[in-house]
């Protein structure tokens, strides 16, 4: 990894009251033996510990007192060494949930600043997962250059929305190679869109990396905000990368 080290998961495990943390239905609660069985020797059975511990904490694009500590777990359960030798498909299931909270987080970073509102000192959740994106973003980062095609670009849907911290920014031209080697291999017409609106919003000249529909999209796009604000809907500046699945 880099050089922000992420606790073992073991650790991380032991050291935190997991049913105390927020979560979005107040009946359910965290606990430590789910998030245990998420490094079963099973790869089935991990599995169905991620996808029930995202049931606990994914809820209307929102981030919740947990929300910060799984991150912190998912990241250090992806360098468990049973994970990384296991199929790439896990590896790239945990890369998503960490893309779909660091989306959650940049969407209320984007909202704030347009309305010129101090949500992170509101929700103290908010505050400490910007915080935590460098160490996220340590974790994620080697993975960009993972063997497997989707292990890749699940770390790269990751990865922009983590780069969106101040301290992040020189890895913006790393990124934005990772982007182009995606965008060459991709036929996907929303991931192209997202990864290619983030490359504009850096300043980055797409023009050469556009296909025809690409640029339909984009133009039918810009039609549809023109036609938003032409009705008198205020429309934020663009958001982040989502990942969906």
């Amino acid at each position: 990894m880099d050089d922000t080290e992420l606790p073992d998961h073991r650790a991380l495990l032991a050291a935190v009251d997991w049913p105390a943390l927020e979560v979005p239905h107040p009946t359910d609660r965290l606990d430590a033996a789910l998030l245990a069985r998420m490094t079963d020797p099973d790869p089935a059975e991990r599995s169905r510990a991620l996808d029930r511990v995202f049931d606990l904490v994914d809820h209307q694009e929102t981030v919740y007192g947990a929300t910060p500590w799984v991150a912190r777990y998912v990241a250090a359960v992806l360098w468990d060494p049973d994970v990384l030798a296991g199929p790439p498909s896990y590896r790239a299931g945990l890369l998503r949930q960490i893309a779909r909270m660091a989306d959650d987080a940049e969407e209320a970073r984007v909202a704030a600043a347009f309305w010129g509102t101090a949500e992170d000192e509101e929700h103290p959740p908010l505050r400490e997962f910007w915080a935590l994106r460098p160490e996220l973003f340590a974790a994620v980062r080697p993975f960009l250059a993972d063997a497997h095609p989707d292990v890749r670009a699940a770390a790269l849907f990751a990865a922009l929305p983590l780069s969106e911290h101040p301290g992040l920014a020189g890895y913006r031209p790393e990124l934005a190679g990772h982007a182009e080697r995606f965008l060459a291999a991709s036929t996907d017409r929303y991931r192209r869109g997202r990864v290619l609106g983030v490359l504009r919003r850096w300043g980055r000249d797409t023009a050469g990396l556009e296909t025809a529909e690409d640029r339909a999209a984009r133009e039918e796009n810009l039609r549809q905000l023109a036609d938003f604000k032409a009705r008198g809907y205020i429309v934020p500046s663009l958001g982040p990368v989502r990942e969906e699945g």
